[in-house]
């Protein structure tokens, strides 16, 4: 990035994390950039609950993005173990599921035509799990040491 170190007092990502996060480096890559002290903060689509192996039957539509979805807990040891930062919160927006749901719902009546099937496949699968499986988690972390 083309800024200098301890240059942001906060980073925030809504909806994106998890498509680069789940690398082990990249959060000590971003840290840096971040004051000491600082706060790093996410919500982004997630699991209740860690699942490996084989996407449940009524999930799948979600066969390409699903591994990169996991658990506030998951992500809170995750971005810990980075050693980079401390985590002060992690656990998923209430009732996220049903925000997630009424986002491909409008999607299915405003997206580009090419997406809106996607969309309603979306919809139905998170319909289908009712916030069994599908969450929001939220982390918020501060930058430790420099």
């Amino acid at each position: 990035m083309p800024f200098p170190e301890e240059y942001f007092d906060a980073v925030v990502s809504v909806d994106s994390y998890h498509y680069f996060g789940t690398d082990d480096l990249y959060l000590p890559y971003l840290a840096p950039f971040l004051r000491t002290g600082g706060q790093l903060g996410t919500v982004l689509p997630g699991l209740t609950h860690e699942i490996d192996g084989r996407v449940p039957d009524h999930l799948r539509h979600w066969q390409q993005d699903f591994h990169s979805f996991h658990s506030a807990d998951w992500w809170a040891r995750h971005l810990a173990n980075s050693g980079a930062v401390t985590v002060t919160r992690a656990d998923v927006v209430p009732d996220g599921w049903r925000h997630w749901q009424r986002w491909e719902a409008l999607g299915v009546r405003t997206a580009p035509p090419e997406w809106r099937a996607h969309c309603a496949a979306q919809a139905e699968d998170l319909a289908a799990d009712a916030g069994r499986t599908y969450c929001f988690p939220r982390l918020v972390a501060y930058r430790t040491g420099g």
